[in-house]
């Protein structure tokens, strides 16, 4: 399941941003044919090839997902997970970007579908890196690329082996940490998100972890009205987020 690609709406980001990782496209041969036309003209551009199956045709595990007629399959050597970006990579970009630098921090989110819904935020926010634990997040399946609506292919995520120690070495390059945590004393709009900043979320259950805490520079609350506890952690990052575009 990690390198296909489901919906129309992923599928023609991929074609446009990494055609090449593609290996071939699958349709089905139905009445929503006409839909699926920028895909076809999308896919000759650029040398893709493209099948048109019946129904019956389909593998179950495209099925089980909102696929919409049409799904991409990737070669298995340009696939995101067979060549995933780290530290090392991480810093080079930094290298490259030096100011209004804004980095997401995602700790122990699990979850594909919120994964990929914070892969999409992130998109949507400009954001110049998504980090994620190697050991404590979803990898990169058919669930994330379809929920991220397309991010995937276009936002810079990197995989690092110690996010605590990532965080140390952030501070070492100017950028200030800021964690989304319900205990915290401050609320998330009185502080100031202008120069470099690392955004971290913690899972909806436990939170940021206690050693990854620990490296934050401050921490701050979305306020919380009603009865639940917390908000859904793709949401609480729209929110951490916009914000800091609001301020800048």
């Amino acid at each position: 399941m990690d390198n296909i690609i489901v919906g129309i709406h992923p599928v023609k980001i991929a074609l446009q941003k990494k055609p090449h990782t593609i290996e071939c496209l699958y349709a089905l041969n139905s009445g929503s044919v006409k839909k699926l036309q920028p895909i076809k003209n999308l896919a000759k551009k650029h040398g893709v090839k493209m099948q048109w199956l019946d129904a019956g045709q389909f593998p179950d595990s495209v099925l089980a997902l909102n696929h919409q007629n049409i799904y991409a399959v990737l070669r298995q050597n340009k696939s995101e997970n067979s060549k995933q970006r780290d530290e090392h990579d991480l810093f080079r970009l930094l290298k490259k970007k030096t100011d209004n630098l804004l980095i997401l921090v995602l700790d122990s989110i699990q979850d594909p579908h919120n994964l990929g819904a914070c892969l999409r935020v992130a998109d949507g926010a400009g954001v110049d890196a998504v980090v994620v634990a190697k050991d404590h997040s979803s990898p990169i399946t058919a669930v994330v690329r379809k929920v991220a609506a397309g991010a995937v292919e276009t936002v810079p995520l990197f995989r690092v082996s110690n996010l605590s120690r990532l965080l140390t070495q952030l501070k070492e390059h100017d950028i200030w940490i800021s964690g989304a945590a319900g205990e915290a004393d401050q609320y998330y709009n009185e502080m100031d998100y202008r120069g470099n900043v690392a955004i971290v979320m913690g899972n909806e259950g436990s939170g940021i972890r206690h050693k990854v805490k620990q490296k934050c520079d401050y921490l701050v609350k979305i306020p919380m009205k009603g009865t639940v506890e917390s908000l859904n952690v793709s949401v609480a990052t729209g929110i951490m987020l916009y914000e800091v575009l609001r301020q800048r």
